[in-house]
């Protein structure tokens, strides 16, 4: 650093400690005017928001609330969720006791013939409902 330069950092580090003796010496507590000016605002903010609080109406429950609510709540929900999977898991895999359920059910005769059903169409599709005859 040259002479000028560290006389000017000496100079700007002067004006500065000038102002920071002051703010040492000056006192930190606010004035109590000041201090009741900004509780009264804060008061009067509150009060405004708890009155626009009162006016405001109570939210609509969403989609899935009302969902929930139709169902039953969520004991019922959680009972069809377990039914829903157990019938999942029996018609992926069928234990061996059912399958001679389903052989006697599909053996029986319709309308009095003795034909073995080959094929139960549980959801026909709709070229069923065009064919004539």
């Amino acid at each position: 650093m040259t002479k000028t330069e560290n006389a000017a950092a000496e100079a700007a580090d002067a004006f500065l400690e000038a102002y920071f003796d002051t703010a040492r010496r000056a006192d930190a507590d606010p004035a109590p005017q000041f201090l009741d000016a900004v509780l009264r605002d804060a008061f009067a903010q509150q009060s405004l928001i708890m009155q626009q609080r009162a006016n405001r109406s109570a939210p609509r429950p969403g989609f899935w609330k009302n969902v929930l609510t139709a169902l039953g709540g969520w004991g019922s929900v959680a009972g069809l969720t377990t039914v829903t999977l157990v019938g999942a898991w029996l018609g992926f895999s069928q234990p061996f006791a059912l399958s001679g359920i389903g052989a006697g059910v599909l053996e029986t005769t319709l309308l009095g013939s003795t034909e073995e059903v080959q094929q139960v169409d549980l959801l026909p599709d709709f070229d069923n409902f065009l064919t004539e005859g």
